[in-house]
């Protein structure tokens, strides 16, 4: 592909100039429900993030991806910044899905085990290994009612700076380890960040 997405510039927050960002996620639900949420508090029109669920594997989700973003481009109206949504678990086409989205110059929003992960870390800390089940019993602890296609972005959205700060620590930690991507892992602050930023602030 010829056109290279540009990346994203990581430091002090402040407001972005206006960009179009492409957001497509492997889940039908929790996530796409979460980031059109986002979309909604933060007033992003569809001119400014567009969200796809795929519901299929990382392999599937990079391939909609470039689909998209080729026919955005044909029309004259080019993503600045295409990202990808997915867990990074037992995935057989996981590995084939990250080359393809670098060599493309796609972010991944990735998460191991799963995206609930984020969730869970704007209440509490996890530093041990864990899996899906154990992190949707927090959930359903912390949100009454809780279920993946229920949207939780305002209960979740005050605690937002909590969560980021986790997210961090456990990158430091993972880090230390060599084992950047380890259970559990998540850099799926660094979407909402990028996204926060393109109106301003919030912590």
């Amino acid at each position: 592909m010829n056109r290279r997405w540009k990346k994203l510039q990581r430091g002090k927050p402040k407001r972005q100039p206006r960009s179009y960002v492409l957001i497509v996620c492997e889940g039908r639900e929790t996530e796409p429900v979460y980031f059109r949420s986002l979309k909604k508090h933060r007033r992003l029109s569809t001119a400014d993030v567009e969200v796809l669920g795929r519901g299929r594997d990382p392999k599937a989700v990079v391939t909609l991806a470039e689909r998209r973003a080729r026919e955005k481009e044909r029309e004259g109206n080019p993503y600045d910044q295409v990202w990808c949504v997915y867990d990074h678990d037992q995935h057989a086409s996981l590995d084939e899905a990250n080359d393809q989205a670098a060599a493309l110059g796609f972010q991944v929003a990735w998460s191991n085990p799963c995206f609930e992960l984020w969730f869970v870390l704007h209440f509490e800390d996890q530093t041990a290994s864990c899996m899906a089940r154990s992190l949707g019993r927090k959930l359903r602890a912390n949100i009454r009612g809780y279920h993946k296609a229920r949207d939780v972005y305002g209960t979740l959205e005050p605690l937002q700076p909590d969560a980021i700060r986790r997210c961090e620590m456990l990158r430091t930690a993972n880090a230390r380890l060599q084992e950047p991507k380890r259970n559990p892992s998540t850099n799926a602050d660094v979407l909402v960040v990028l996204l926060n930023r393109l109106t301003g602030p919030i912590c």
